[in-house]
């Protein structure tokens, strides 16, 4: 830093000596010469120069600060575990705060390109814009090179500009909150949309199902209402067979004939009249099997169910008469 003071010493006394004393404006005896538009643009140009020479320091002070962070960085990952302050202090002459800040301002500036209103600057008032997030710092710093802002007056403004950070940060964070309470609802909605659906599909399946048992009910019912009327019709029927002999309406010319044929020779005692008797009721009996056998159709077409179990009872019957026939010696 000594050595940076000589150069700015040794260029202020280089201009002194460069230019002539009535150029100045002044005499030696401090009494204004006869040309002071002349003395005050030349009072304009020194301190243009000035301004100059500060920029420059400036940034040569930036400039070594970054470097300075940056030996320090190195330093402190070689110096001994509990050592470090000590360190800074035999070695160096640094507090701890000092280094810290040091090593702040090259891991935020040190690795990339500083921007023009940081590094025109001082070092105080580039470490005091560390308080503020990376993109508010270019802001506050182009406020405080433009206005002229002292170190006090930029930790006012740094102060002000985090209150608003902050504050929009918290709304920020409110908005977010709520952002994801309505996405938590929006799922949650998407959920009971989705079990409504499902529970709808599953109430338009149980109607259906209902309706489809309750049409098979409904069904068996009928089929078992026309069962009972036809078994009534049954019962009917063969009370009528057992309490009189059955009278055939309908008889074939060919056994109308023979049964003439028959009565005829029992009226002349040809045949006894008991065979006549056994030719009625055979006749008789194949008339009714083809009324019960027209009935067993109508059932197969109207209770197909039953009509099997009917059919089987027919068959047995048959059978047995079959077999009392053949038992008693009578062909079949």
């Amino acid at each position: 830093m000594s050595e940076l003071q000589g150069q700015m010493d040794m260029s202020i006394e280089m201009e002194t000596v460069a230019k002539p004393e009535n150029e100045w404006g002044y005499d030696e005896r401090g009494n204004l010469l006869a040309d002071p538009a002349g003395a005050e643009r030349r009072a304009g140009s020194i301190a243009a120069e000035i301004n100059a020479i500060k920029a420059q320091t400036r940034q040569v002070m930036i400039g070594a600060a970054l470097e300075i962070g940056r030996k320090l960085i190195e330093a402190k990952a070689v110096v001994p575990r509990g050592r470090w302050i000590a360190w800074l202090e035999e070695n160096v002459d640094y507090s701890e705060r000092r280094a810290q800040d040091l090593m702040r301002l090259y891991e935020e500036y040190g690795k990339k390109s500083i921007p023009q209103a940081i590094a025109e600057l001082d070092y105080t008032k580039a470490v005091a814009l560390l308080a503020l997030p990376e993109e508010l710092r270019v802001t506050a710093a182009e406020k405080a090179v433009d206005e002229g802002l002292s170190v006090r007056e930029l930790q006012a403004e740094i102060a002000r500009l985090k209150a608003e950070n902050d504050s929009r940060q918290l709304k920020l964070d409110d908005l977010l909150k709520e952002s994801e309470e309505a996405a938590a609802l929006r799922a949650r909605a998407d959920e009971a949309e989705k079990a409504l659906k499902a529970a709808n599909k599953d109430l338009k399946a149980a109607k259906a199902q209902s309706k489809a048992d309750l049409q098979r009910a409904t069904d068996a019912v009928n089929r078992a209402n026309d069962a009972a009327k036809e078994l009534d019709g049954l019962k009917a029927r063969v009370a009528e067979l057992e309490a009189e002999p059955v009278q055939v309406e309908v008889v074939p010319e060919d056994v109308r004939a023979e049964l003439d044929r028959l009565r005829g020779q029992v009226k002349s005692g040809g045949r006894a009249e008991c065979v006549v008797k056994l030719r009625v009721g055979y006749e008789r009996l194949v008339n009714e099997f083809k009324a019960v056998e027209a009935l067993l159709r109508d059932v197969e077409d109207k209770a197909p169910e039953e009509a099997a179990k009917y059919a089987e009872a027919l068959r047995r019957a048959c059978g047995m008469m079959a077999d009392k026939f053949a038992a008693g010696g009578m062909p079949v």
